[in-house]
């Protein structure tokens, strides 16, 4: 199983991303970041949302780990398996739940 890891950050803190991710021993084969700022330069939910979306269908994932309640509801709604961690990324019962799912082979 591959470990994709799908963020709306922005391009251009790549470098720094990666860097965190290593300093904190997490390990990926893949980072995918937005390419795009956000259209007038503000948060918008509809383009970070779409962005996750994609980027999921794009690179055929099919289990998605997100902090984001409405995020992992509407991936759930698209067919990909999804549970929601808290913010300081625990999964607590939510990486069991979806162990479980990926078991069961939903």
């Amino acid at each position: 199983m591959k470990i994709i890891l799908i963020t709306a950050r922005n391009e251009q803190y790549r470098n720094e991303t990666e860097l965190w991710l290593k300093n904190n021993s997490i390990r990926y084969d893949k980072l995918v970041m937005r390419t795009k700022r956000f259209t007038d330069g503000t948060f918008k939910l509809t383009e970070y949302l779409q962005h996750k979306i994609n980027s999921c269908l794009e690179n055929d994932v099919k289990y998605m780990l997100d902090d984001d309640e409405y995020i992992i509801n509407t991936l759930n709604n698209c067919g990909i398996i999804s549970v929601q961690v808290d913010k300081i990324g625990r999964f607590d019962t939510a990486y069991l739940k979806l162990l479980e799912k990926i078991r069961k082979g939903c």
